[in-house]
C-alpha cells in the first residue's frame, strides 16, 4: 500500500485506537493550521463576519 490509500483507510475506519486517533487528531491540527495561517495572511479575524 502507499502512503495516500494507508491514510484514506485510516480516514475512513469506523475502528477508534489509539493510532487511528493520533493520525485524525494530526491531521486536524495540520489543517486547523493551514486555515489560520491562510487567515493571518490575508489579516482577516477567525469567526463569523456579523
Amino acid at each position: 500500500m502507499d502512503f495516500y490509500s494507508n491514510l484514506k483507510e485510516i480516514l475512513l475506519s469506523t475502528e477508534i485506537n489509539l493510532h487511528t486517533a493520533f493520525v485524525r487528531l494530526a491531521v486536524s491540527f495540520l489543517l486547523g493550521a493551514i486555515i489560520g495561517v491562510e487567515r493571518q495572511v490575508r489579516r482577516r479575524e477567525a469567526g463569523r463576519n456579523t
